[in-house]
């Protein structure tokens, strides 16, 4: 477990996505795919599509509380490739921070 807070989240999620056995769970404010593929939130992305894919139980909690795109945040085509790899994705109650 750690915290992975702002800018500073990618070498340590990354590190604990690649190398966890068992399981990860991760909470994100918000998520964006970028164009380029080297792109910190697609390097995330790509890490937890493959450890779903080697076996790890990977859960993704995303904030929806956003003006009227709750639905969209979790209607997005990331959102559908994670789940295809077998990623629960989860949005937190508008009501809830």
């Amino acid at each position: 477990m750690a915290d992975a807070s702002d800018r500073a989240y990618e070498p340590t999620a990354i590190h604990l996505i690649d190398h966890a056995k068992s399981s990860v769970a991760l909470a994100m404010y918000y998520l964006k795919e970028s164009e380029d593929d080297r792109h910190p939130v697609n390097r995330l992305l790509n890490d937890l599509t493959e450890a779903a894919r080697r076996g790890v139980r990977v859960e993704v909690y995303l904030n929806t509380k956003f003006a009227g795109k709750a639905a969209a945040v979790l209607d997005t085509p990331w959102v559908a490739r994670l789940r295809a790899a077998g990623v629960k994705v989860t949005g937190f109650s508008p009501n809830r921070r």
